[in-house]
């Protein structure tokens, strides 16, 4: 990695803090522990009260994606209330999870950086698993099938995660009319607590992909529908594929590219099925052999 590259890696991870919109901070922690074991790890997890920001969440259902681009007044970021009496975002920005953005002429609050977005998003996803310890071992699964391009195993491994969360949760979105972005928010959260890089409603200049996401020089494209029943969910991945394939949504990422449509039986509350395919590194020609030169 050269300079310039660490120096864009260490920015994304640790810098990002902003409490007037316009001045930016690095996280001193973060950044003094990477440069004392130069190693991109999530520090912010070492440093912080794990156990009642997981809770927080918990309490008041909060997912990670809605606490992003929050409207704000001046008057929220210089005051932003009482810790008692605030509002969930007001708690989450005095605690340093949530900072601010220029938008327009205001300000929004996102997460400072993918550290603290990364973690928050590992705390999020642990409360569908029964251990920590489960909720870990599934995310190296999940690495491991993304490296191998493995869109089985990566299926499995979505199964698993919605598999964990409660009837009431799933009863919770579907009053809310949340639908397919409810599944989204999920397996993004999931994607992102594993330390991988992924966008939501990501654009090409043929149309918007649901998620892309990209580690280890690969990229994940997923195209998520929603189906009645199980008995309509294979329909519903054909015409996943379809979209990728007509939109083009591979176009924007170098190969390997794995292209993967799912389909949410609402019935059963999981992937009832699932359609993908590959675009691998086409291969260099291989120089003809003509023989000895005179």
């Amino acid at each position: 990695m050269g300079e310039g590259e660490l120096l864009d890696a260490v920015r994304e991870r640790y810098d990002g803090f902003y409490f007037d919109g316009v001045t930016r901070l690095y996280k001193p922690f973060s950044t003094l522990a990477f440069f004392g074991d130069r190693q991109f790890r999530n520090y912010w997890m070492e440093s912080g009260a794990n156990s009642f920001i997981r809770g927080f969440l918990r309490d008041k259902k909060l997912t990670v994606e809605e606490l992003r681009g929050k409207k704000v007044s001046l008057g929220f970021a210089s005051a932003p209330g009482e810790i008692e009496t605030t509002t969930p975002e007001g708690v989450l920005y005095q605690a340093g999870y949530l900072s601010l953005r220029r938008a327009g002429d205001g300000f929004a609050l996102d997460f400072p950086n993918f550290e603290v977005l990364s973690s928050m998003s590992a705390l999020y996803v642990r409360d569908f698993f029964p251990t920590d310890s489960e909720a870990m071992t599934s995310a190296m699964r999940l690495l491991e099938h993304l490296e191998e391009m493995n869109a089985e195993g990566l299926v499995g491994e979505f199964n698993r995660l919605f598999a964990g969360i409660g009837y009431t949760d799933h009863g919770e979105a579907e009053r809310r009319g949340l639908g397919e972005s409810f599944y989204r928010g999920l397996l993004q959260s999931f994607l992102l607590g594993a330390g991988v890089r992924v966008q939501s409603e990501r654009h090409n200049n043929l149309g918007r992909m649901d998620l892309a996401a990209e580690h280890k020089g690969r990229a994940l494209i997923i195209e998520l529908k929603t189906a009645g029943n199980e008995a309509s969910a294979g329909e519903a991945a054909e015409e996943g594929l379809r979209q990728i394939r007509e939109r083009d949504y591979g176009n924007a990422f170098a190969p390997p590219v794995l292209l993967l449509s799912l389909a949410v039986d609402a019935e059963k509350r999981r992937i009832g099925a699932f359609r993908f395919e590959e675009r691998r590194p086409v291969p260099e020609p291989e120089e003809e052999d003509c023989g000895p030169r005179p």
